[in-house]
């Protein structure tokens, strides 16, 4: 067994899931305790990420630990012993070598909240001071907290299939590893049970005929309810002493449809009901050439503001990225691509974003104003035209919404998505499966039976949108 971090402490416990037969509306699931062992970093493995012909220089070999896992299983020889789950628990408390997550909390612990309120506190007052005791909130009429991912996904791209070598750790050998499940500490698990009743929560994820759908649904649910519910722990802090102040928070990362935003705890309505401004940056420019991100991404989160009548702002691409979206600057026509794609989803205000002035490591570099003025002039254009004449405000008829028992059924396995339903075309609806989130099934159509997100009769649907057959 090998580890997912650099730097982590050692693991704290080790599980054995032993299915004792399939979920017939009720879980049959035996967890074993395993004693973990240190191994030797020669120890030979049947499937080992560190291969021949890479170097003992690096950090794959110089920087891992190996455990041996001890367990017995006698008396189960009924069990389904062919889809044993192994659950292997470490601290995590972040380190200085991952250049986005410095340190990590459990967004369930009432220490972390209280330490949130303390540092919004803390903020709130620089600014008051500054101003004679009041917060200047005709100055400053926004804050931003956070951004992207809550907590930290990773190894998501290492599907056996996959030939990602990424900063000398490879994923194509590590067929073992699966998405992380966050977070398993104690207030998270108890929120859980709090939710479930007497559901077990899944150690293993992707296998609702083992864990059942609920055990999924719950665990989901409540990752993207702890820490949607710091966004409304910032709201709540901010009204004390800096009422009227805005709150946003940039919530994508690799596109608003990318798996790892649900298992880092980003769940996008839960979040827009915390938040007053819906930022999101697709940017379509890259190596490969031109991506359908704005049409994909601000189609799914402009309904979601709307429903919920928030305000939405894009970040717009200006910049290259050698390590993200690559070293294509932008153009005058890519610009003018670019809005015209944004402009049908009706924002409510445009943010063009860079990195700055200079190289930021790697080729991270703003397209404009020295590298392309031309650019800048045309942005300056759009800019113009959009304060004179904001885009029209659509008005919603209808709401396709997405229970949390099926959204919380897609995996990755062996390279393919499990449990693909919530992934698919149905009802000819054609359209491309990338570009579609909230996807519904016959059986969401036919029935309203989760009581947290419930579905639109299929008779309303059908009114509303005629290419539903």
């Amino acid at each position: 067994m090998g580890h997912y971090f650099i730097g982590i402490p050692e693991p704290v416990r080790a599980e054995i899931v032993v299915p004792l037969k399939m979920f017939d509306g009720q879980q049959h699931i035996k967890i074993i305790q395993a004693t973990i062992t240190l191994a030797s970093k020669e120890t030979n493995r049947e499937k080992d990420s560190f291969t021949p012909e890479m170097l003992k220089s690096t950090k794959e070999y110089t920087n891992r630990k190996l455990y041996r896992l001890s367990f017995d299983l006698t008396g189960l020889d009924n069990a389904m012993l062919e889809q044993v789950g192994l659950a292997v628990y470490w601290p995590y408390r972040g380190s200085n070598s991952y250049w986005m997550t410095k340190g990590a909390m459990s967004a369930a612990a009432e220490s972390t909240i209280e330490a949130l309120r303390a540092s919004v506190r803390k903020t709130i007052s620089i600014w008051s001071e500054a101003n004679g005791g009041t917060f200047p909130g005709d100055v400053i009429i926004l804050g931003s907290f956070g951004g992207e991912c809550f907590y930290l996904t990773s190894h998501i791209e290492s599907a056996p299939n996959s030939s990602i070598l990424l900063g000398n750790i490879n994923y194509k050998n590590s067929p073992a590893v699966n998405y992380p499940l966050w977070d398993f500490s104690e207030p998270c698990i108890s929120s859980f049970r709090n939710l479930a009743g007497s559901i077990e929560y899944p150690r293993t994820w992707g296998f609702p005929e083992i864990n059942g759908v609920d055990a999924y649904a719950c665990w989901l649910y409540n990752l993207h309810s702890i820490c949607a519910n710091l966004a409304a722990v910032i709201r709540e802090e901010t009204s004390k002493t800096a009422p009227g102040l805005l709150l946003s928070r940039m919530t994508t990362r690799s596109g608003a449809l990318a798996m790892s935003n649900d298992f880092d705890g980003t769940g996008p309505e839960l979040l827009t009901r915390s938040l007053d401004v819906i930022e999101i940056d697709p940017y379509p420019i890259g190596n490969n050439g031109y991506t359908a991100c704005i049409p994909r991404d601000m189609s799914y989160y402009a309904g979601l503001a709307r429903r919920y009548n928030r305000l939405f702002i894009p970040w717009m691409q200006a910049f290259t990225n050698e390590m993200t979206v690559g070293n294509q600057h932008v153009t005058p026509e890519l610009l003018d691509r670019m809005t015209k794609e944004i402009l049908p989803h009706s924002p409510d205000a445009v943010l063009w974003f860079y990195y700055g002035r200079g190289n930021i490591g790697g080729n991270v570099l703003p397209s404009f104003p020295e590298v392309s003025p031309d650019t800048w002039e045309r942005a300056g254009e759009f800019n113009k035209q959009f304060a004179s004449t904001p885009p029209h405000k659509p008005v919603s008829n209808v709401a396709v919404l997405r229970p949390y028992s099926t959204w919380a059924l897609s995996s990755l396995w062996d390279n393919k998505v499990r449990n693909p339903a919530d992934w698919e075309p149905v009802h000819g609806l054609l359209v491309k499966k990338q570009w579609v989130r909230p996807l519904i099934s016959e059986r969401q159509l036919k029935f309203s039976y989760n009581s947290k997100l419930n579905c639109i009769p299929a008779d309303v649907l059908k009114k509303k949108n005629k290419n539903l057959k």
